[in-house]
């Protein structure tokens, strides 16, 4: 009888190509300053700053909703966050940083949990949520409460139906980080922007950092980390 193999569950997930080692956040235009600005102020700063609120309590725009926004991605799919998308409201750019998922655990980011809200007739998830809200808003202490600390971390997916616009993002397999996230350029994994502006960004960061273009194909990835010198293709230009 031939023996079946046993493998270790880390030689079957680095095997997955539909995972990946590292969450990103992508920069983007905020009050007159261009992603790429905010990139490098967010690297001179060593912050990522939480200037929005979100999950299910976001309405309520209170400071303990506020937080930082990343995307589990595998590297040869991050063009997808950057190509345009019909109907998405947020524009994001080549330009971002990007965390191993360890290091990332270890700073506190976590997973965002996808609540579903199709209209089956069922009774949501989200409305149980919801009365948590209100019971906490109703006692005024709502910044302080249990179900504060977990609301931004929730959002829903659902399909439009009626006047119910679709919100299905869950494939972003987002993660994020309540408040700023303060960083060194050691906790960094890569950088992203623009191929003609990966010498700018690493001489801004001295070498701590590599820079890749997150619209690269994972063979122009692996050859700019690899540090492979001149044309690795027939078909790109000669410089």
């Amino acid at each position: 009888m031939t023996d079946i193999p046993q493998f270790d569950i880390e030689d079957l997930l680095n095997r997955r190509a539909d995972l990946s080692s590292f969450v990103v956040h992508f920069t983007r235009k905020y009050k007159g300053k261009n992603a790429r600005d905010n990139l490098e102020s967010i690297i001179g700063g060593r912050v990522l700053e939480a200037r929005t609120p979100m999950g299910l309590a976001a309405d309520a725009k209170d400071e303990s909703q506020f937080a930082v926004s990343f995307t589990e991605c595998p590297l040869e799919h991050l063009y997808t966050f950057v190509a345009k998308i019909r109907g998405k409201r947020i524009d994001l750019e080549p330009y971002g940083l990007a965390f191993t998922k360890a290091r990332a655990r270890e700073l506190g980011l976590n997973p965002v949990w996808y609540v579903d809200q199709t209209p089956t007739g069922r009774e949501w998830l989200t409305g149980c949520i919801g009365n948590l809200i209100r019971q906490a808003q109703k006692g005024g202490q709502f910044a302080t409460s249990d179900i504060a600390a977990l609301t931004p971390f929730f959002e829903i997916m659902q399909p439009a139906s009626g006047k119910t616009i679709q919100k299905e993002f869950w494939w972003e397999r987002e993660w994020r980080y309540v408040g700023n996230l303060e960083f060194s350029l050691s906790d960094i994994a890569l950088g992203l922007c623009p191929e003609n502006e990966v010498g700018h960004f690493e001489n801004l960061t001295r070498g701590a950092v590599r820079f890749i273009d997150p619209r690269w194909s994972i063979e122009r990835i692996i050859a700019k980390l690899a540090q492979v010198q001149g044309r690795i293709s027939p078909f790109e230009p000669y410089a």
